[in-house]
């Protein structure tokens, strides 16, 4: 599936290598975990009063720009703006250290579509999972729509680009993680199997599913049963079913925390 227009600004207004994040709650998110990363936050006068404040009082405090502008300036850098924008100079990062004796990481061969992935993010930060690696083409990565969907999951959920999935698959099976590759060729459902503590999903690209070359890297490719075998699941869903899978099996308490 094609990038959408709307997924980049039609002219740069900040450095082209920074990230441009929409969305209310994703704004609000970046402002309270990650401001330092702000460079630039644009909004119109329609925007919330308690969102304009919050914003102008962290701008002073973290010493970033924050301007009011007339809408249509908002529009044609994105139309799905909620009346704000946000510029930001640097990404979370993935610290290997943070990884437990229980740890969840996310592959995706090549998911091209910004609302999945933005809520793919979404659904591993609500569900622990401790980094999401994405390949660095044939695959979206951090656009505007992304951080709108996911809600604020990308400042809490590290996404990182890879030129190949080996080399860091490798690397984590030698540090005990199992490997599990969403597929319809799967002997075993995802309900069948008893997930490693060290966990990894790979989900593939929307229509395409896992390529053959991720195949091979998988220790074990599982399915998830479904009513009809003439249709799929996104794979957003997908990838929700099977992290709340991990949690059920390792995590029996309510609590966020692990």
């Amino acid at each position: 599936m094609n990038k959408k227009r709307t997924d980049r600004p039609s002219r740069p207004s900040a450095n082209s290598s920074e990230r441009l994040i929409a969305g209310t709650h994703a704004i609000q998110e970046v402002l309270k975990v990650n401001p330092s990363h702000i460079s630039k936050i644009i909004y119109t006068k329609e925007t919330h009063a308690p969102l304009k404040t919050f914003i102008i009082e962290m701008s002073k405090k973290h010493r970033f720009i924050a301007e009011e502008k007339a809408k249509p300036v908002l529009d044609g850098l994105y139309q799905n703006h909620q009346n704000c924008l946000a510029w930001a100079k640097d990404r979370p990062e993935f610290n290997e250290n943070n990884i437990g004796e229980k740890s969840l990481l996310l592959f995706l061969d090549g998911v091209e579509d910004p609302h999945n992935l933005g809520a793919i993010t979404r659904s591993s930060w609500l569900l622990n999972v401790d980094g999401i690696y994405i390949p660095d083409n044939r695959s979206v990565d951090l656009t505007p729509t992304t951080h709108k969907v996911a809600c604020g999951g990308v400042e809490h959920v590290p996404i990182t680009s890879e030129t190949n999935f080996k080399n860091p698959i490798e690397h984590y099976k030698e540090i005990g993680f199992w490997v599990y590759g969403l597929s319809h060729k799967g002997k075993k459902t995802i309900f069948d199997v008893e997930l490693a503590p060290r966990t990894i999903f790979i989900l593939g690209a929307e229509d395409k599913g896992l390529r053959s070359t991720t195949e091979t890297l998988c220790d074990e490719l599982v399915s998830i049963p479904q009513a009809s075998s003439e249709a799929s699941f996104n794979v957003s869903v997908a990838a929700a079913l099977s992290l709340y899978e991990y949690r059920r099996q390792h995590f029996s308490s309510r609590s966020s925390k692990r």
